[in-house]
């Protein structure tokens, strides 16, 4: 979620009018970042075992758990009353669980940024030299070879 994000999140969470809405707000808000929690540290462990099917599972659970979460906080009532954020354990629980989710997902982003490099380093191997350093196209080939039979003769 982006930073946009999370300030609205945290401005619903501050401005709800009841605090019986804003137990619920704040127990619905808990139960999907926990959920997310989860996926996310299940991603992660897959995406490192680098199993592709279960971490591409996990991905969409993922995006619709965010999703859940932006209509969740797009749906309160954010005209709010002016109250200041309590201090209750709810809230320090709720901000703790997002401070998490938030970190497993700066560890996933990490996590697929090295996978990217390791997979671009293993096609460029596998490409061979004339695609990495060769012109492009069918043309790398001849060239190479007419090089060649000029240096023999």
């Amino acid at each position: 979620m982006s930073s946009t994000g999370w300030r609205k999140f945290a401005g619903a969470n501050s401005m709800m009018r009841s605090s019986s809405s804003h137990a619920r707000f704040g127990q619905s808000c808990l139960t999907l970042l926990s959920e997310l929690e989860s996926s996310l540290a299940a991603g992660q462990r897959a995406l490192l075992a680098r199993d592709r099917l279960p971490f591409e599972r996990l991905t969409e659970q993922q995006e619709s758990l965010q999703q859940a979460l932006a209509a969740l906080v797009h749906s309160s009532d954010c005209r709010g009353s002016g109250e200041p954020v309590s201090d209750s354990p709810a809230t320090s629980q709720l901000l703790a669980c997002a401070a998490r989710v938030l970190h497993l997902g700066r560890v996933q982003l990490a996590l697929l940024r090295r996978a990217q490099r390791s997979l671009q380093m293993i096609s460029r191997l596998a490409a061979g030299p004339q695609a990495t350093y060769g012109p492009s196209g069918s043309s790398a080939i001849p060239a190479r070879e007419n090089r060649l039979r000029s240096e023999e003769a």
